[in-house]
């Protein structure tokens, strides 16, 4: 029996969706974590050398923003130097 035909039994109803099955494959804590998504994305930006305008200026947002994202995320990694950010991107994403 699969994991959704299990789950409904289990709940005897069909509210259960498909996307609320976690799967076996699916990690349970992104690479990426403590970071959020749009964090991650910015920390892989700078880890390949681009500057806070360069990142800005992709996806098309004020700097200050960026500039917001790389503070939170020196907080949350507890790195001083945006060379810290780009070793951490690289210890921790996936090959």
């Amino acid at each position: 029996m699969d994991p959704l035909s299990f789950l409904r039994r289990l709940s005897g109803s069909q509210g259960v969706r498909q996307h609320d099955v976690v799967r076996d494959s699916e990690p349970a804590t992104p690479w990426h974590y403590p970071l959020s998504k749009r964090q991650a994305e910015v920390a892989e930006l700078i880890a390949a050398g681009s500057t806070n305008l360069e990142i800005a200026t992709r996806f098309g947002i004020p700097q200050r923003v960026i500039d917001a994202h790389v503070a939170w995320i020196m907080t949350k990694l507890d790195v001083r130097k945006r060379a810290e950010i780009a070793a951490w991107v690289a210890q921790h994403r996936p090959a």
